[in-house]
Order: structure tokens, then sequence, then C-alpha cells
């Protein structure tokens, strides 16, 4: 469809009031059709940041009366007139325009702007969405939603862990995109990893299942079902959830170490309990194991790991350092 430009100098002799009957035709014909649809918005739009700054000039009565008359309203007196030329557009088709105008204008302004929730370090931040779904967001994580959300998407952008629980039905699709990943709800509870700089990202269903989309591929997941995508071979590995683990846990402080290195386990560390761990050496960020954490403490925590991985810490003024 071909653009088309409206006169600037009719329409504003139409909101004057001082448009003939014939100018008036013409008028009609820009808010009836589609091919000046555009052009006729940005006018509008000039107009209401102008209104918007108080710089409409002001009506007369007799202005408003020739108004009435030239469009065939009865003429009413009134008082002392108080106007804005949209009150006086609103008696003929203009009013429909200039509301749908403000309704689309909305809805982008709206659809444009992005709602970031971040977790501190230390804290699990429970977000309830618009939906009514519930989303358990992971110390030091984020998760990014438009404010337009459940309007024309579900889309969520994690970057951290956070476990979900979804509101059946919506028009949309619940969708979770974690870097080259995109999990696909489908009525259900699980459970998502991907740390900024991680070796890759973990999608662990609870209850229902979900889909996750790599590519041009769907993998399926049922509850008790955890996928692993590894970063930096883009490699897809599917297994079935060890007997009595729990699964997003670490809601009750509970952490689950598998074939991680002490880099990772030592990042999330830092998340969980709001602290500042530092290597001595390099070479020991890349030692890999695999432990628990019943929910201890710090200090127990620390024990843990350290046993395990064969190495020792010490801690000076508010900084952990592992040697």
């Amino acid at each position: 469809m071909q653009r088309k430009q409206v006169d600037r100098e009719l329409l504003q002799r139409y909101l004057d009031g001082a448009c003939s009957p014939a100018e008036m035709r013409e008028v009609r014909q820009y808010l009836q059709g589609e091919d000046h649809r555009e052009s006729l918005e940005d006018f509008m739009a000039a107009d209401w940041q102008q209104i918007a700054a108080g710089m409409e000039p002001p009506a007369t009565q007799a202005d408003y009366e020739r108004f009435l008359r030239l469009t065939g309203t009865p003429v009413r007196k009134v008082g002392v007139l108080r106007r804005m030329w949209w009150a006086a557009a609103a008696a003929v088709l203009i009013a429909v325009a200039s509301v749908a105008w403000w309704q689309q204008q909305h809805t982008r302004a709206l659809l444009a702007t992005n709602q970031i929730l971040q977790a501190p370090a230390g804290k699990t931040t429970l977000i309830h969405l618009p939906d009514s779904s519930l989303i358990y967001l992971g110390p030091g994580s984020s998760l990014t939603y438009n404010k337009g959300y459940n309007i024309n998407n579900r889309d969520l952008y994690l970057n951290g862990e956070a476990y979900f629980v979804v509101a059946h039905g919506g028009r949309h699709p619940f969708s979770v995109h974690t870097g080259k990943l995109t999990t696909v709800d489908i009525g259900t509870a699980f459970n998502i990893r991907h740390m900024p700089g991680g070796s890759g990202t973990d999608v662990t269903v609870a209850e229902g299942k979900v889909a996750v989309h790599y590519q041009q591929q769907e993998i399926p997941l049922q509850k008790e079902e955890r996928l692993h995508f590894e970063t930096a071979t883009g490699l897809l590995s599917k297994e079935t959830v060890r007997p009595g683990e729990a699964i997003g846990g670490w809601r009750q402080g509970i952490l689950v170490f598998r074939h991680m290195t002490l880099k990772e386990i030592m990042a999330d560390l830092e998340r969980q309990y709001g602290t500042v761990i530092r290597f001595t050496s390099p070479e020991m960020e890349e030692i890999s194991i695999t432990t628990t954490l019943p929910g201890v403490s710090l200090d127990t925590a620390l024990d843990i790991i350290c046993e395990t991985a064969g190495v020792h810490y010490i801690q000076q003024n508010k900084v952990i350092y592992i040697k």
C-alpha cells in the first residue's frame, strides 16, 4: 500500500473549525482510508506533543460555534468554554482515530520497554508474574522480561539460576531464553541453570514436561529428566535425575555440583553466601569435582569442597583465598 501525505494546513483548518463542506469531505477520506493513516498519525503525534507542552492556541466561543455550523451540528449555548482541539474533534470521526492512535502508541511503548529483575547475592527472590506464574530467582541471578508480558508474549531471559512454576493456559507459550537455548513450558515446574561464563546450561523438569529448542532441534523433557548443553561444543546430553535429588533444592540452601570446576563452584558460593573468593593459582580453577552441600554454613561448605578437591583456604579480612 502506497503511503499518501495529508494536507497539514487543511487538517489545521479542520481542527480550527474553518473547513468548507468540500474540505470536510476530504478530511473524512483521510480518517476513513488506510493510505493516509501513517501520515495522519505523524500529524496527530506532533500535535499531541504540542498540547502536552501547553502550546496549543486558545480557542474562542465563536470559533467553536463556527466549527459546529460547518459540520452540521446544532449550535448550543454554553458558558465559559475550555477547549482543546481533541474535544472539538470528538464531534466527528477524528475522535475514533485519536483513541485508536493513542492505544496503538501506548501498546508500542509498553512492548518496547524491558523489566530487569536482579536477585542480590545471598538471597533468593520470589517473583509473581502477571499470568500468575511464580519464579524463584537464585542469588546473584537476573531475569529480563517485556513490560508487555502476557499481552503478546510470555518470553523471559535468564542469566543465572531460577526455578519456574508456570501457570496453565495463556494465549502465548511460556518461553525461557538462555543463550542459544529456548525452553518452552507445557504447564509444569522446572529448573534452569545458565550462569554467565559457565560451561553450559542445565534444564531439569520437576513436574510436567517442557520442549527445549536449539537451532533446528526440539528436545522433549519429561518429569525428572535433565538436558545439559555444553557451550563450547554445542553438544546436548539427556539424563534421568538421580533418585532423591532435590530439583531446585538451592531454594532451601541445598547445592548440588556435578562434574563442575572449582571456578564455577566458588562463583556459586559467592552468589549463595554473598562473599568474595579468590584463587592464588589459576591452575586450581580447573579442578573438577562432584559433591552436595546440604544446606550448610559457608565454613562447612568450604571445608567439604576443599577436602574433596585437595586444596586449602584461608580468610583475610573479608576475602577468602583458595590455595
